[in-house]
């Protein structure tokens, strides 16, 4: 892991369940290659290793910038990449930050990304309910992911839908697991609100940010809870 590279490592990552993230890079015990298990159920779901970012010499296509955000959840990480547009390529979350330890990037400045910059600060603001597609680069999630992430983000601002119903809209004969690992691999959260799906039974499920991050966006939006911790069936999205 001495030389690897974020990309790599970031690929390596969602190779695992999302239930694995913490032990994967925090439990020094184990070896996370050998003994934590692969992802089943799903061949394509998630984000393209790092040959779709790098060129046939085995060096980045281009040279990958950074912005960072101030926000109420603490600092956010925009990764972009401009060839004859300029893309993004992952928002990271606050509590992935240490994602950015292996890999340095170049400050850039953008008008483009400055533009998704405030629209991001719309949404903490409340002054935006849905931010923009225009400017993610979807070379790095497979097909499958895309129509996912796609659907996901057509579920209104202060709604949830659930895992099953996901699946049903992307009209897949997959299972539902393989939809929940689209959506834990999803490289642009907040952007694609994929902490807008929950379990069937109106519980959290699941969410990279961890579940306290996913309670307080659904409530920044307007969601309300009931004590045992579930969503009212009011915000629920047939």
């Amino acid at each position: 892991m001495g030389d690897e590279s974020l990309f790599d490592r970031v690929a390596r990552f969602h190779d695992y369940e999302q239930e694995n993230y913490a032990m994967m890079f925090f439990n020094t015990k184990i070896n996370p290659v050998r003994e934590l298990r692969p992802l089943t159920g799903m061949r394509d779901g998630g984000i393209k290793p790092p040959s779709a970012l790098y060129g046939n010499n085995n060096r980045l296509k281009s040279v990958v910038f950074s912005n960072g955000i101030n926000s109420p959840i603490g600092r956010i990480i925009l990764v972009w990449q401009r060839e004859k547009t300029t893309k993004l390529i992952r928002l990271i979350l606050p509590s992935e930050r240490f994602l950015l330890s292996t890999h340095r990037y170049t400050r850039g400045k953008d008008r483009s990304i400055d533009q998704l910059i405030n629209a991001i600060h719309g949404y903490f603001d409340g002054s935006r309910k849905r931010l923009p597609l225009d400017r993610l680069d979807w070379s790095v999630c497979s097909t499958f992911q895309q129509k996912v992430l796609k659907h996901e983000w057509l579920i209104p601002y202060g709604k949830v839908s659930s895992y099953q119903n996901l699946a049903g809209s992307v009209r897949d004969t997959r299972c539902r697991r393989a939809v929940g690992s689209a959506l834990a691999r999803n490289p642009f959260p907040i952007i694609i609100p994929c902490h807008r799906t929950v379990r069937s039974d109106l519980s959290l499920g699941g969410y990279r940010g961890g579940l306290k991050l996913k309670r307080w966006l659904l409530e920044h939006e307007g969601v309300e809870f009931d004590a045992s911790a579930r969503i009212l069936k009011k915000f629920f999205r047939d």
